[in-house]
């Protein structure tokens, strides 16, 4: 994620909560037959909403460019396994440079992706935490058991989060 982006999105946090991403936004090559609509509500919390931000966005940006993958029809948008693993390693890519400039940030749910990304299990995590009943067969060079033995000692307690969603929206006229 380039940081002319990752400032965009700390622009684009006061906004609100509802925009609709037209593919001209989004520089899709291949318009999709629906707009992206990105639901997010800002709570305040420092370093929270930047993070979840940039996993919704870099979400709508997957969705966008990958649209063929999902049902062209409106309504909520599941995650493919490859669109959530990627959100997720940007969200821990924003929460990281947040960090960097500021050594008080305390968001244990960022705190622990980060723990999970720094011992390589994001993908994992992913599959575990988050599966969708659409992700039929798990990617073959994941390894489960070695995550499961992991994240029983350094996540006993860990209950994932999602902050957002994405919405297929009839396109506007004009």
């Amino acid at each position: 994620m380039n940081s002319g982006f990752f400032r965009w999105m700390l622009g684009f946090m006061a906004l609100g909560s509802t925009l609709a991403l037209t593919p001209a936004m989004l520089c899709a090559a291949d318009v999709p037959p629906f707009d992206v609509a990105v639901n997010f509500q800002p709570d305040g919390t420092k370093g929270y909403n930047a993070a979840w931000l940039g996993y919704i966005l870099a979400r709508a940006h997957f969705v966008d460019e990958h649209h063929s993958l999902y049902p062209q029809a409106p309504g909520l948008i599941i995650p493919t396994f490859i669109e959530e693993l990627s959100a997720r390693t940007d969200s821990v890519k924003i929460y990281r440079e947040l960090l960097a400039k500021d050594r008080t940030l305390d968001v244990p749910y960022f705190d622990e992706l980060v723990r999970v990304d720094d011992n390589a299990f994001m993908s994992e995590y992913v599959w575990t935490f988050l599966h969708q009943p659409t992700w039929m067969t798990p990617p073959s060079n994941l390894r489960l058991g070695a995550f499961d033995s992991w994240r029983k000692v350094n996540l006993p307690d860990h209950h994932a989060l999602t902050k957002g969603s994405l919405r297929f929206v009839p396109r506007k006229a004009g």
